[in-house]
């Protein structure tokens, strides 16, 4: 529409003034502008819809000023000529729906179709070293060295982030410094400074130095490092093994002084970050803790239908359910002594009042609709090549060879791969209240020993 307004406009200086008005004047300035430069009152009524339609445009310069925009320069001026000939490019108007999402162009195969997840606010730098330990690998393979798990290898070098999934009520409350990535998991972790100093392990280690003093003192020192307190090191210097006593204990009173001056440590730990937390967001654990994203509470004290995360089996246990990006499970009802809870598998469950849960869902929603757009990629999240069983020899899978018509699908070891009940009964299964959907039909009963969310 605005090319045929464009066309219909009285010469070059109507449209000069048409982009002029893309540039940021109102709609007012560039309606007198466009006047300006029309001969003939048609061509006036034509400047006017022109600048009506470059404020418009101009309103909706979000979309247009975006960072994948095709077009050359900045501002309006250079995205003018992309407006006129029609609507934004398909990678744009996705970006436009999905601002969380980051649609790459197609400039090489492997990045066309590619989805991944903008990190904005995210923590760009490396972990807290004091919270971070180095990942080995196992490549799939047990103590014994025989694979046991397939298609795993390789990959990227990873750092573990320790993640505190107990919580303890002992823990005071902290603040949180930043939101991190971590490669181990699929949701954000928080970086939660405690308001208690960490203890002091310099002063536990001089400790068991001056307990060995103690041992080692000689008959008439009269006991380790109280009594060398006020004795002179260099008085003890020709002594022999009395001087190099009394010198160690001078060397430990004085490691003593300079731990005991020394500032109090911060204390920090990682936590599972909620959807809405933020940096300088309190955090709290415990009894009286607020209803607020990222505390962690009893079931007790959790109100019916509140999304919450890091759900306990048992009190006490820590963390097993709900950590993964996006998941978020809810009270359905509460009895004296247990609460049902719904998971996102659709499953109901009673859980003991006394186990502990955390308020709010999980962090990075956006991640089930990454799209990895090669191979390589999941060779750099430790994924190895899966070879079809009709590709093989009879000798390696029972799908190999091919001359002896088709057979129902089975795994390697012939065990059948649909529809086959494969799991024992579990006795906890007597917990689960609604079992979750499996497949096109219902479930089973919770005898059937499933039920795990």
């Amino acid at each position: 529409m605005i090319r045929r307004l464009l066309q219909r406009a009285a010469g070059p200086q109507l449209q000069r003034a048409a982009a002029a008005a893309c540039g940021g004047p109102g709609e007012a300035a560039a309606a007198a502008a466009a006047r300006r430069g029309a001969a003939t009152p048609a061509a006036a009524a034509a400047a006017q819809q022109v600048a009506a339609a470059a404020a418009l445009l101009h309103a909706h310069a979000p979309l247009w000023a975006s960072a994948s925009c095709r077009c050359s320069g900045s501002g309006w001026q250079a995205a003018l000529p992309a407006a006129a000939r029609g609507f934004a490019t398909q990678t744009q108007r996705k970006a436009a729906a999905n601002p969380g999402l980051k649609y790459w162009k197609p400039t090489t195969p492997g990045q066309r179709g590619r989805v991944t997840v903008r990190r904005t606010g995210i923590w760009r730098g490396g972990p807290k070293r004091c919270l971070a330990l180095g990942a080995s690998k196992s490549g799939g393979r047990n103590h014994r060295g025989r694979t046991t798990v397939r298609h795993r290898g390789g990959g990227a070098r990873k750092v573990t982030r320790l993640v505190d999934f107990q919580r303890r009520p002992q823990a005071a409350g902290g603040v949180v410094e930043r939101l991190e990535y971590d490669p181990g998991r699929s949701g954000y972790i928080a970086l939660v400074r405690h308001d208690t100093a960490a203890p002091r392990r310099g002063l536990e280690a001089l400790e068991e130095r001056a307990a060995a003093l103690r041992a080692r003192a000689p008959a008439g020192g009269g006991g380790g490092a109280d009594a060398g307190a006020g004795a002179d090191a260099s008085s003890g210097g020709g002594g022999g093994g009395d001087g190099e006593y009394l010198s160690a204990v001078q060397e430990l009173l004085d490691a003593l002084k300079r731990e005991r001056a020394a500032p109090p440590r911060k204390q920090f730990s990682y936590i599972l970050a909620p959807q809405e937390l933020r940096p300088g967001d309190a955090v709290a654990s415990g009894e009286g803790a607020p209803i607020r994203p990222g505390n962690t509470m009893r079931l007790r004290d959790i109100p019916i239908g509140m999304p919450m995360h890091n759900l306990e089996l048992r009190p006490g246990q820590g963390a097993a359910l709900c950590r993964s990006a996006g998941c978020a499970a809810s009270i359905v009802n509460k009895q004296e002594t247990h609460a049902i809870v719904r998971l996102p598998s659709g499953e109901q469950r009673l859980f003991p009042m006394e186990c502990r849960a955390t308020i709010g869902a999980v962090s990075n929603p956006q991640h089930q609709n990454i799209v990895i757009g090669k191979a390589g990629y999941a060779r750099h999240m430790g994924r190895r090549p899966v070879v079809r069983g009709v590709a093989m020899n009879p000798v390696d899978h029972p799908h190999g060879g091919g001359t002896a018509g088709g057979r129902p699908s089975v795994t390697p070891w012939g065990i059948p791969c649909k529809g086959y009940r494969t799991r024992r009964h579990n006795p906890l299964a007597r917990w689960i209240l609604v079992p979750r959907k499996r497949g096109k039909g219902a479930a089973g009963g919770p005898g059937g020993g499933g039920g795990g969310a």
